[in-house]
């Protein structure tokens, strides 16, 4: 991932700019799948499709059963056969050369959504979604603005700006609507490790906050705390419920991101972890645990770097039987949610970038070594001239001694008087 299109703003200490993200498939970490696996699943923008049309023109659905059969290759199931690489990157194609009127009103109203909804020509009246080939190589829609930081290192990464707006308008409420937090690739040094972690994601319209897990990690000698959530909090994380559609809440763990993706897709911790036992109970074959499906960043509060990230999102979909549409005739009457597939983003420091961190350590290290020696010798000379303040005192005594000797001499004392330390008498 990199920025392109930066432009500095020196009157507000900003920079903005957008995210660029190329994608590679990394054969040694595929554990030799090649992503042309075949997997059967929910046929996702056909789904998508049906419920938006559900939620905000239900009469339309019975136009949409006439369009499936030709647009969507003839698809009988809800359920269909494809591959990662299709889902991903290749694209689901869309067939939209019929001249019925059910298909071309349906791909007339597609292709209005195209740039929103990712769907990119394949062909004369053929086009294809996927869910990261319009973005592979390519600028982001979304522009970010954040601080540079150089006023106070402590703005350093804070968003402030989302496509030019201060203020979002996804949600249902003022805080939710709050933009907190940095772009994610920077955070502000001399941070404590008890510190909440907060980014601002643009991909999923909102800010997230992790919270101090009381966990002490070190990853190649490099040392920072490890800090936690999951949608189980994200989705519930208010007492405003701002995060809420107009149709009401979500049960625990679910987060309704239709507004953002202008699609009826639900975000939940993958396998439902931490979430509602409605949506786990529904689904055969789940096993939801922390290490393998929990979010987590590790931070060096030092500098601020973080050096282990795993951000895990699982997209569902409402699935149920729709009446008017025959693709859905077999499945129960009361919507449950349907796991889609999950993602993971990952943060894996190189041990190239670790060794800026590790050499202040050396620093800070060799300045605390050079503290105590400072200290230290700082005792040793006050102790020495204390001792030579003392010899002095010893000197001026005897000094005294000496002349008060010489005074009684001339008194008339014998000058071969000896004073004996054990006669009291003999003391002066």
């Amino acid at each position: 991932m990199e920025k392109v299109g930066m432009i500095d703003d020196e009157k507000t200490d900003t920079v903005s700019y957008h995210f660029k993200s190329t994608y590679y498939t990394n054969a040694e970490r595929s554990n030799g799948l090649t992503g042309d696996e075949e997997i059967v699943l929910p046929h996702f923008i056909l789904l998508g499709i049906l419920l938006q049309t559900a939620r905000d023109t239900p009469a339309g659905l019975a136009l949409i059963d006439k369009a499936i059969d030709p647009i969507f290759n003839g698809q009988k199931s809800l359920y269909f056969k494809t591959t990662p690489n299709q889902i991903l990157f290749d694209g689901i194609l869309l067939n939209c050369t019929s001249r019925k009127v059910a298909p071309k009103a349906v791909c007339a109203i597609l292709q209005t959504k195209g740039a929103e909804l990712g769907i990119q020509k394949a062909g004369d009246n053929i086009f294809k979604v996927s869910i990261f080939g319009h973005r592979n190589g390519t600028a982001n829609k979304n522009r970010m603005e954040v601080l540079r930081g150089s006023e106070d290192a402590q703005d350093v990464g804070k968003v402030t700006k989302f496509n030019g707006k201060d203020k979002l308008s996804f949600w249902a409420g003022e805080e939710c609507n709050t933009i907190q937090g940095t772009d994610s690739t920077i955070f502000p040094p001399l941070q404590k490790k008890e510190d909440d972690v907060v980014f601002f994601a643009g991909d999923l319209c909102r800010s997230l906050r992790l919270t101090y897990t009381g966990e002490d990690v070190e990853l190649k000698g490099v040392r920072g705390g490890r800090h936690d959530t999951s949608f189980a909090i994200l989705a519930n994380d208010t007492a405003s419920r701002c995060w809420c559609p107009k149709s009401g809440c979500l049960e625990r763990g679910a987060l309704d991101m239709s507004n953002c993706l202008g699609v009826p897709m639900i975000f939940t911790s993958p396998h439902f972890y931490e979430g509602s036992e409605t949506y786990l109970n529904r689904i055969e074959g789940l096993n939801p645990n922390k290490e393998d499906h929990g979010i987590y960043m590790d931070m060096e509060p030092i500098t601020g770097a973080i050096f282990d990230v795993r951000l895990r999102i699982q997209f569902n979909m409402f699935v149920y039987d729709m009446k008017k549409v025959q693709v859905t005739r077999n499945l129960t009457t009361k919507p449950f949610l349907h796991p889609l597939f999950w993602l993971q983003s990952s943060v894996d420091i190189t041990e190239e970038l670790l060794e800026p961190i590790k050499m202040l350590y050396t620093v800070l290290k060799v300045a605390k070594i050079i503290k105590y020696i400072m200290l230290i010798g700082g005792f040793a000379i006050m102790g020495f001239g204390g001792f030579l303040v003392f010899l002095a005192n010893q000197n001026k005594v005897k000094d005294v001694v000496q002349n008060t000797v010489r005074k009684m001499d001339f008194n008339g004392h014998s000058s071969e008087h000896k004073m004996d330390p054990n006669d009291p008498s003999s003391k002066y």
